[in-house]
C-alpha cells in the first residue's frame, strides 16, 4: 500500500475491545500490526426488505439444523449481546 502511495486503507470490522482469547482478538492484532490507528465508530442494521430477511434467516436455520453448526449472528447481533 506505501508503495502505491496509498495513505488510507480501512479495514472495516474491527472491534474496539475484542474478548480476551477470541478469533476477533488475533484478527484484531494482525490489523493493528500493520499500522493501524483505531477509531470508534456506529454499528447499525437496517432491514431494507423484511420478506428477503425472512427468507435469508430461514436458510440460514435450515443450515444449521442440517449441519449441526453453531451460528452467532452477525457482528451487530454479537455486540448487542455484550
Amino acid at each position: 500500500m506505501k508503495a502505491r502511495n496509498i495513505k488510507c486503507f480501512d479495514f472495516v470490522g474491527a472491534r474496539i475491545n475484542p474478548s480476551k482469547g477470541s478469533k476477533y482478538e488475533g484478527i484484531q492484532r494482525f490489523k493493528s500490526r500493520s499500522g493501524a490507528n483505531l477509531q470508534k465508530g456506529h454499528l447499525f442494521k437496517v432491514i431494507l426488505s423484511p420478506k428477503y430477511y425472512l427468507i435469508n434467516n430461514m436458510t440460514k436455520i435450515y443450515g444449521l439444523i442440517k449441519y449441526k453448526k453453531k451460528y452467532n449472528g452477525d457482528m451487530i447481533d454479537q455486540e448487542t449481546r455484550k
